[in-house]
């Protein structure tokens, strides 16, 4: 008897180990998979918002590209009726400065976006813009040389080239880091 009770004792402890055992492994072996779940949450998110920035800083550099060529082609076209002595109107003056005030309505996007080398090169290029403008009246006016309008105006040009360069290098370094 006191051999079946042995066995029937050893048999109750590993029945209660295996059902333990298996509890703690299930408990364990779910923890692991929560953790894993989670990290997994935590990364896609990270990628998720890294997509949502370079969305938004694509969509910004585009819409201040087309604002910047806006303003360029009629700058350059006034520059040019100047140059041939032809002038022009207050009024196309006046559409000039309303292309600039659009383009610089832009540039909220890209301080709020950066980063801040694109952004600074994009202050930089409104700066260079506005002061071309400026000039602009002035020349019609006879109150600046030709050249140094012309100055200006290449100035506008170089200031856009660095702009696009730095744009474009952001995105496709983020391009990069979303891959």
């Amino acid at each position: 008897m006191d051999q079946g009770l042995a066995a029937a004792f050893a048999g109750a402890v590993g029945v209660v180990g295996s059902i333990g055992g298996g509890f703690l492994g299930g408990w364990l072996g779910g923890k692991k998979t929560v953790e894993a779940a989670r990290l997994q949450v935590m990364a896609q998110a990270e990628l998720s918002q890294k997509q949502w920035l370079q969305e938004k800083r694509q969509e910004n550099y585009v819409a201040m590209q087309r604002a910047h060529a806006d303003v360029k082609e009629l700058l350059m076209k006034l520059g040019g009726d100047v140059r041939k002595r032809r002038g022009f109107t207050d009024a196309e003056y006046e559409e000039l400065t309303g292309r600039v005030l659009t383009f610089n309505s832009a540039l909220w996007g890209l301080r709020l976006l950066g980063p801040k080398h694109v952004a600074v090169a994009g202050l930089e290029l409104a700066q260079k813009t506005q002061a071309a403008v400026r000039s602009l009246k002035m020349l019609r006016d006879g109150e600046v040389s030709w050249e140094s309008w012309d100055r200006l105006r290449v100035k506008v040009v170089d200031g856009e080239s660095h702009f696009t360069e730095l744009a474009g290098d952001v995105i496709r370094d983020q391009g990069a880091n979303l891959r």
